[in-house]
């Protein structure tokens, strides 16, 4: 889960339920979106390095821009009756990182978890862009993919920066 303790975002328990439906999947991957700017724009206040901050703060912005597209994609095709995921039905609790950092982690506690939110983010949409059955929904999930890749490598350098031992 993506999200801080006590954040207004709460992301709706799955267990181990096998998701088919769009909507569903589209509602998770919206919902990891909006932990990840709250992570980020709380990050961005623990540093004291401002290309950090400015980093984290930018990284907010793209995660909103992220929930925004997938809910217009969402709203446009959620009752398209062509859009389909092809192959076994995804476990969402696998896109999910455990161990959300609460408001009184350290910097580096989030910046870890944000890299392995990066990761899974990349492996989901990336899964999802091969098996969509939409062109148009296929190309946005790989671009979504490709940007998430950016911004583990990005966090994963910041991280190396600021806490290489």
């Amino acid at each position: 889960m993506r999200c801080l303790a006590g954040s207004p975002v709460r992301l709706v328990p799955l267990g181990s339920i096998m998701e088919e439906n769009l909507l569903a999947i589209f509602d998770f991957a919206i919902r990891e979106e909006e932990g990840a700017k709250l992570l980020y724009t709380h990050a961005a206040g623990l540093t004291e390095d401002m290309l950090a901050s400015h980093l984290l703060n930018e990284l907010a912005g793209i995660e909103e821009e992220h929930a925004e597209k997938l809910r217009h994609f969402r709203d446009g095709h959620s009752a398209d009756p062509g859009a389909s995921i092809a192959g076994p039905a995804l476990k969402l609790a696998d896109y999910r990182v455990e161990g959300a950092p609460g408001p009184h982690s350290r910097l580096e506690e989030i910046l870890s978890f944000a890299v392995h939110s990066e990761d899974r983010s990349y492996k989901l949409y990336s899964e999802l862009a091969d098996r969509f059955s939409i062109p148009e929904g296929a190309q946005l999930l790989r671009e979504l993919a490709a940007e998430e890749l950016q911004h583990k490598n990005h966090l994963s350098s910041l991280y190396r920066t600021a806490f290489a031992k």
